[in-house]
């Protein structure tokens, strides 16, 4: 009886860890396509910033992200600055500019 209850016991644990683990991995999914749907969100409203004809150099290495762009443009058009002063990797230039344009 005492090896009953001890399997009995094991498999419970076993499986509220399982579920614990689940859990956390389906927390986890959740808070990634909330960062993926603001990602493609801020990709779209910088995209649309660009002049036609215009294309964005290809993001690697140090180039600022899609949400720190979209930052940046709500600040400008806050904001209406003279004189910006800015060293990028080339599409933070190219996107800062667009933003000073309108």
């Amino acid at each position: 009886m005492d090896y009953l209850i001890a399997v009995v016991f094991l498999f419970a644990v076993l499986l509220l860890g399982a579920i614990g683990s689940l859990w956390f991995i389906a927390l986890h999914a959740r808070r990634q396509l909330a960062h993926l749907r603001r990602h493609v969100w801020n990709t779209a409203t910088v995209s649309k910033m660009v002049p036609d004809g215009v294309s964005l150099p290809a993001p690697e290495g140090w180039a600022a992200s899609s949400d720190v762009l979209s930052l940046l443009i709500d600040m400008i058009r806050k904001k209406r600055p003279e004189v910006v002063v800015e060293l990028g990797s080339g599409i933070s230039t190219v996107v800062l500019a667009a933003a000073l344009a309108l």
